[in-house]
Order: structure tokens, then C-alpha cells, then sequence
């Protein structure tokens, strides 16, 4: 990338198509982009150095200003006051923390309706009475409902305070949904959300 002055003194950064040259000062040059090398720098356009700075503690000035010493254009890089940089640490982490827990409540949303929609095909299948179909919609159901906000761990405490059933389908279904709460808490939610 290069970048010069133009007439009125404004930092052009990028060779542009049109261009007032040294020669001919008094006439745009059509198609100055395709010129070579050789030529733009008789033009005085010179190299821009990246700027090699932290995002997080500095900023770079929006153009690059020529270096006299050896001819490049040179970005200014300047330190962030600590208030400006704890100021942007505290947006960040309220940001990552609100992400996460959209992330968990979309989580728990699909879980939720992944469960009753298993659920829902077992009576459809025949294979819940209408009997055990009203248990698991009077416990069950309500036991899982937080997960609808992405409360996990609330749901945890649910379902393990419910009665285990000795035996059948009943105890399937309630093992089966422990296992997947407890599955992602112990995965996904206390990775991301260490006590």
C-alpha cells in the first residue's frame, strides 16, 4: 500500500485512478492507477508500514503521516488512558457474558422441546398410557420448564427432587432427561461458569 498529499495537502492513502502529477500539475492523469511503480514514487508516493500495535491498550491514527527520516508513511500509535481500556475490558465482558447466556438459554430452549417431543411420540406410539402421560405432564414438565430460560443448574434441583420411579418407561424417561441436564452442566454450562 502507498499513500501521498494531494493538492490541497489531504492524506491519500491508496493509488487512485486519477492523479495530479508532479509533471504536469495543472492536469489530472486518467488511468493513473495503471502507471508503474517507477512512476508513482516520482510522484513521491511512498510505502505504508503497517502499524504493529495492541487493539486492546493502544489506537492507530486514522491515516498514516510521512516519516522524513526514511520516506514512509508511518500510522501514529498512541496509548489508551486506563480508563478508556477498563471502560472497553468491562463492555467486552458484559458482552461475552450476555452472549453466553443467550447461548444457554438456546440451549436449553432446544432441549426443552427435544423433550417433549420424545415425549409426545412415545403417547403417539402407544407406548405411555394416558395415566403416565398426566405424571410426566404434572412432574416432569414444570421440573424442566427453567431450561426454557437457560437455568440448568434450576432444573438439575428439579428433576433430582423428584420421585424415582422402581421400574418402566417412567424411569427411562426421567433417567434419560437427568442424564442430558446433567450432561451439558457438566460440559458446556460449568465450563462457562465456574463456582
Amino acid at each position: 500500500m502507498r499513500a501521498n498529499k494531494d493538492k490541497n495537502g489531504q492524506t491519500i492513502v491508496g493509488i487512485p485512478n486519477e492523479w495530479y502529477r508532479k509533471a504536469t500539475p495543472d492536469r489530472l492523469t486518467d488511468d493513473y492507477k495503471t502507471l508503474s511503480l517507477a512512476e508513482h514514487i516520482i510522484d513521491e508516493w511512498g510505502e505504508v508500514v503497517p502499524p504493529v500495535y495492541d487493539p486492546l491498550t493502544q489506537t492507530i491514527s486514522e491515516l498514516p503521516d510521512l516519516d522524513a527520516t526514511d520516506g514512509k508513511w508511518k500510522y501514529t500509535i498512541t496509548n489508551k488512558p486506563q480508563s478508556q481500556i477498563d471502560a472497553e475490558t468491562d463492555q467486552r465482558e458484559d458482552e461475552e457474558a450476555s452472549a453466553l447466556e443467550m447461548q444457554h438459554e438456546q440451549s436449553g430452549i432446544d432441549m426443552y422441546h427435544d423433550i417433549r417431543k420424545r415425549i409426545r411420540l412415545l403417547k403417539t406410539k402407544g407406548q405411555l398410557t394416558p395415566t403416565q402421560y398426566d405424571l410426566i405432564r404434572r412432574n416432569l414438565r414444570p421440573a424442566i420448564l427453567p431450561l426454557v430460560n437457560g437455568d440448568f443448574d434450576i432444573a438439575k434441583e428439579f428433576l433430582d427432587g423428584l420421585p424415582i420411579p422402581p421400574v418402566g418407561i417412567l424411569r427411562t424417561i426421567l433417567n434419560t432427561v437427568k442424564s442430558m441436564v446433567d450432561n451439558y452442566m457438566t460440559t458446556e454450562y460449568s465450563r462457562q461458569n465456574p463456582t
